[in-house]
């Protein structure tokens, strides 16, 4: 969710720079190191260059590419609205190949249901006062696992809390390149939906 602190983000950190002479044939080969993709999650590259010639008159250009973290990608789709707490649901599951956008039978997928849920407390500060502290918990509430196909292939959930759950899918790729896939679904039902206290503020309960 977007109130969680340790969302992923990129910083576009400079990873490699240096510098040479192009060959007669106007290349220069360079080692930018190995291209990696943090989280299993997608990562675009940008590649900047400037060249000088013996006039000192430079010429720059750049090219962006994009790092795929498997050879395909798992798509989820689950209930259109609120899923119920105690009645089961669908989760509709399928992969496609990260170029082409084709569809990609045959992957192994784990999908896994998680429940979010903030424990809120008053806790007291060193200086007597006391402050509203929203401690998170993760809870497996279950678990599928199915082989992708042409068609979507229905995993099927049922939780018995209401409130903030989280699908996670994962798989491998041939070449032991593993791929993750988040999506939400939040549960109605009777009970208690414990949320952080900021978002119980915002009216987001």
């Amino acid at each position: 969710p977007w109130w969680e602190e340790n969302e992923f983000t990129t910083d576009g950190a400079l990873l490699a720079s240096g510098k040479g002479r192009l060959d007669p044939k106007g290349e220069l080969v360079v080692e930018a190191g190995k291209a990696r993709t943090p989280e299993n999650r997608p990562q675009v590259y940008t590649l900047e260059a400037s060249v000088t010639d013996v006039n000192r008159q430079e010429v720059a250009g750049r090219k962006s590419f994009t790092i795929h973290p498997a050879a395909f990608y798992v798509g989820l789709r689950g209930p259109g609205g609120f899923a119920e707490a105690n009645q089961p649901f669908t989760v509709d599951v399928m992969a496609l190949k990260s170029e082409g956008e084709q569809r990609h039978a045959g992957a192994k997928v784990t999908v896994t249901l998680k429940r979010h849920a903030w424990n809120t407390v008053q806790k007291q500060t060193l200086n007597g006062t006391f402050e509203t502290v929203s401690e998170p918990s993760v809870v497996d509430a279950g678990t599928c696992t199915v082989t992708t196909a042409n068609d979507p292939v229905p995993c099927k959930f049922t939780t018995e809390k209401p409130g903030y759950h989280e699908l996670v899918a994962e798989a491998t790729d041939a070449g032991g390149r593993k791929t993750r896939t988040n999506d939400s679904v939040w549960v109605g039902g009777e009970g208690y939906a414990a949320l952080a206290a900021f978002a119980l503020w915002m009216g987001l309960s």
